[in-house]
């Protein structure tokens, strides 16, 4: 690549034209080009290129380019190392990348608004520091990200990155994707405004692309092309002087070290949540105030505003899903804070072991009066379905309804809560505020949202916290050390 001659526009090879009797640069400017498709059938150089072009993206400064990575064919570019990077994506976590086409989404939807009032007709109009960056979603392998997002929310991923390529441009916003023939059909291909057909397994593949089989020569090499709409070939440039996959990631580190991070616009980062996070990890708790994990985009500490979200708090979950063990650190963290603690279950609980709780009550009569007795408590409840009927449940309930100071935290199984039409649950239910614990995409409706579907979430402790009509992807928190039930 070091090779070839200088061009404004990022370089990804060499053109042969014959009748010039010359070879020019293959260029791709994406502030003028829009979006690009590069297909090929295996071993190809669809990868090979996409190196190529985000070695190329490097001669641009942070603050004017941004990159982000949807690797759905295993390729392992390393993106994540150039500052210009935000957020890199393997197939297998559709959870993150659904996110980041819909911030994408909404960003598109930004800045065409700003667009439109300021009067121009594209991003590249606009001067000025405050000019947004130029967006490039760079996709390796079409046919994985198909397979792996169109079951997610009826496809909608799959929609909102065609939609993308297809009004992206003008707003500074394009795609970059390889593909093998099934990109080549007008789904796909019919939204890209430039297209490198590097060679396909078979030759009937070719008029797909527009390109007649008879012109197509008898060997193209891994990294030989053509440009449908031209007799011209092109051969992709490699980064280094080694074709290998190896050397070529580690010629790309040495680009990245060389550039410097942004000053005036940072890359949106969607962040991988762990699968596990403990109690003492997080920050001390403030009174009313426990930390609940980490989530959102950033996944950053979560808590829970008790004296915002109101005197009810439902934590639904299938067994196993970690409910027992959020109560636990939720108390751990409340007490720390200062906060009085109660908890009630109907039968043996770890609960009942954390230092600390001012009450640690049954479903008994007496343990009733005790409650309503209490002020400014912080009510935690395990297994409310075992509470049905009971003294004890009538006094949570009534807590809940006083809606004076004290704040009742409910646990329970979802399938119980879903078939419940009186008790603890419905109660906690009305508020629509709470947490749902590895859910399915119909237990959304106990706190009246609507879930994805598609996105599966089978580690404990990973969920959904629902507050002010809102949706949030977290963590939980597991208890403090030596305390995990």
């Amino acid at each position: 690549m070091a090779d070839l001659p200088a061009c404004g526009a990022v370089v990804l090879g060499l053109v042969d034209e014959p009748d010039e009797q010359r070879r020019t640069p293959l260029t791709y400017d994406p502030s003028f080009d829009g979006s690009l498709l590069i297909a090929g059938g295996q071993r190809s150089g669809r990868t090979t290129a996409l190196r190529t072009l985000l070695a190329g993206l490097a001669g641009y400064t942070a603050d004017e380019l941004h990159v982000h990575l949807l690797d759905c064919a295993g390729g392992g570019i390393p993106a994540a190392a150039f500052p210009h990077c935000g957020t890199t994506v393997g197939r297998d976590d559709t959870a993150r990348g659904s996110r980041l086409l819909t911030r994408l989404v909404d960003e598109l939807d930004a800045r065409r608004r700003r667009l439109a009032a300021a009067g121009l007709g594209s991003l590249v109009e606009w001067r000025g520091t405050d000019r947004p960056p130029q967006l490039v979603l760079v996709l390796d392998g079409w046919e994985g990200f198909v397979q792996a997002y169109e079951p997610v929310d009826t496809g909608r991923p799959v929609e909102q990155l065609l939609r993308l390529a297809r009004e992206g441009a003008a707003a500074g916003i394009v795609v970059v994707a390889t593909s093998d023939r099934n990109g080549l059909g007008i789904r796909l291909a019919g939204v890209m405004s430039r297209r490198i057909v590097l060679p396909l397994t078979d030759r009937a593949d070719y008029p797909l692309a527009g390109i007649p089989a008879r012109l197509v020569p008898t060997r193209l090499p891994p990294g030989r092309g053509l440009l449908p709409g031209t007799d011209q070939e092109c051969q992709v440039a490699i980064v280094g002087d080694d074709a290998s996959g190896a050397a070529q990631n580690a010629a790309l580190a040495v680009v990245a070290a060389r550039c410097t991070p942004p000053s005036r616009h940072r890359p949106l980062r969607i962040a991988a949540l762990p699968s596990r996070v403990c109690l003492d990890e997080l920050p001390r708790g403030t009174p009313r105030r426990p930390w609940l994990g980490v989530g959102g985009d950033d996944a950053a500490p979560i808590a829970l505003d008790l004296d915002a979200l109101g005197s009810a708090i439902l934590l639904a979950g299938p067994p196993r899903s970690g409910r027992t063990s959020t109560l636990t650190a939720l108390a751990e963290g409340l007490v720390v804070g200062e906060t009085s603690v109660a908890v009630v279950t109907a039968r043996r609980s770890p609960l009942r072991t954390v230092p600390g709780l001012r009450l640690a009550v049954g479903t008994s009569a007496e343990d009733a009066q005790r409650l309503r007795k209490a002020v400014d408590l912080v009510v935690l409840v395990d297994d409310i379905e075992a509470l049905l009927d009971t003294p004890v449940e009538a006094a949570l309930i009534e807590l809940v309804r006083a809606d004076g100071g004290s704040t009742v935290i409910g646990a329970g199984r979802t399938d119980d809560l879903a078939g419940a039409f009186r008790g603890l649950g419905v109660e906690l239910r009305r508020r629509r505020t709470g947490v749902l614990l590895c859910p399915s995409p119909p237990d959304g409706e106990l706190l009246g949202i609507r879930l994805p579907r598609g996105l599966p979430e089978r580690d404990p402790g990973r969920g959904w916290l629902v507050a002010d009509g809102t949706t949030t992807r977290i963590q939980v928190a597991t208890p403090g050390a030596g305390r995990t039930p």
